[in-house]
């Protein structure tokens, strides 16, 4: 039997409605984490903890205090089934899936359409590790290393690239080109200055290189 493979993909959740069904810690987490990505949270149980009260009470998520039914998902782009009733996370899935929604039930793989890597997130890089749900803790074991290697430098460097772009394309024209001076830049010693703390310095060089094309 071939191993599922899991498609890689990064989506946009901003604005969109996403249901979490429970209410515990699993539930709680799931919801921090849509939110850090700018979901729109509806979650529905009948109790929920001290944590998710709080973000209730501060109106940044929708609660509906009862258990989960099918008409829950009425405009709905993801679902996460985390109750700790696996009679109601595959009732969760089931109707899901009639609809064709993004779905997770946690720790269940085979009920899934997707599941939710380890992730590191510093600004606006993001790295997923996933293990094809085979050993989450390998996952996170790999999410802490990469923690370490992520300094503010790599994210100040990340963002310096983000604003050159517009001016890369108008200087060099062709995709060829551009591809030709984002090498050299990667490649030369931007990074390393900013992690020295020598922000003026990376500036410059990165200057020189977009004007020239070369260093």
């Amino acid at each position: 039997m071939r191993q599922k493979a899991y498609y890689p993909i990064n989506v946009d959740l901003e604005g969109r409605k996403c249901l979490v069904v429970g209410g515990g810690d699993v539930a709680e987490r799931k919801v921090q984490t849509l939110l850090s990505f700018g979901a729109t949270v509806t979650l529905v149980s009948p109790e929920i903890t001290p944590k998710i009260s709080a973000l209730v009470k501060a109106k940044k998520i929708f609660y509906i205090k009862r258990g989960y039914q099918k008409k829950d998902l009425k405009d709905v782009f993801l679902v996460i089934a985390a109750t700790d009733v696996p009679e109601v996370n595959a009732q969760v899935a089931r109707h899901a899936e009639s609809r064709n929604l993004l779905l997770n039930v946690v720790d269940v793989p085979k009920l899934c359409n997707f599941i939710v890597p380890s992730v590191v997130r510093r600004g606006p890089l993001t790295i997923g590790i996933s293990t094809g749900g085979q050993s989450p803790m390998f996952a996170q074991m790999w999410r802490k290393k990469c923690e370490k290697c992520l300094t503010p430098a790599h994210v100040a460097f990340l963002k310096m690239l983000g604003g050159t772009r517009k001016e890369v394309r108008v200087k060099h024209v062709t995709m060829a080109k551009c591809k030709v001076v984002y090498r050299k830049i990667l490649n030369s010693p931007v990074l390393s200055l900013l992690q020295k703390d020598k922000p003026r310095e990376a500036k410059i060089l990165l200057r020189k290189i977009i004007r020239k094309g070369s260093l």
